[in-house]
């Protein structure tokens, strides 16, 4: 009898050491990876309350702006039909936007902070425009402007590179066009013809420099005429 019960005891025993090996070797493998993780600098994620805050109150005050915006009563046929070149450019490099001016700068492409875009104006882009406002200044550009502008600042795009903008460059690209030079693109863009909408789509944003005094965002958002010709000159 005492020989048959002596393996039920060895067999408890082995069970038991096989339970502790296991669990070393499950600790060991956990100890590893955590020393992995440390030398290549593994973090957790981690956000501050300040940062929170801030994104809640951004969001907070552009919505009590929609609100009052809402409320205010609205005039027939406030918004010009005429076809005029605008130019837009964005004043706010802020990462904590609400959903809607924030969607309302990617239709405008202007995703970076100083660039500037080309638009015609009608109803659709300037209600884009509206959205956008506590992060955007237009106007109408003069020649003189938009010459500037694309001489110094004009960039395309050629085989996913952006290079500057050249004669050679608008032959190619747009000279089933009729358009051979920049002075050609210059024309197009001014007078806003049929072409104005591919003209305007080879062009790369153009990104400007900060205006010298920075910019003043109580006075330099939203709508303001003639007077985005004096800004540009000194961002361009």
């Amino acid at each position: 009898m005492e020989n048959s019960e002596i393996p039920k005891v060895r067999e408890v025993m082995l069970k038991r050491r096989k339970r502790q090996d296991e669990a070393r070797a499950h600790t060991a493998a956990a100890n590893i990876k955590s020393k992995k993780r440390a030398k290549v600098g593994y973090k957790l994620s981690f956000t501050r309350a300040e940062k929170l805050i801030k994104q809640a109150r951004v969001k907070d005050r552009y919505e009590l702006r929609l609100i009052r915006q809402a409320k205010r009563p609205q005039k027939k046929d406030t918004l010009p039909l005429e076809k005029k070149l605008i130019i837009a450019v964005r004043v706010g490099g802020s990462k904590n936007l609400h959903e809607h001016p924030l969607e309302a700068l990617k239709l405008l492409r202007l995703k970076k902070a100083h660039s500037a875009v080309l638009l015609t104006q009608n109803r659709t882009t300037l209600e884009l425009l509206k959205l956008a406002e506590p992060y955007v200044t237009w106007g109408y550009p003069n020649m003189e402007t938009v010459r500037e502008l694309i001489f110094k600042r004009g960039q395309t795009k050629v085989d996913g590179k952006k290079v500057a903008l050249n004669n050679a460059v608008v032959e190619e690209h747009l000279g089933e066009l009729g358009i051979i030079c920049i002075e050609d693109v210059i024309h197009e863009i001014l007078t806003t013809t049929k072409n104005f909408k591919t003209v305007n789509a080879f062009l790369w944003n153009f990104q400007l420099s900060p205006p010298a005094g920075g910019w003043n965002k109580r006075r330099a958002v939203g709508p303001c005429g003639e007077k985005i010709n004096a800004l540009l000159r000194r961002a361009i």
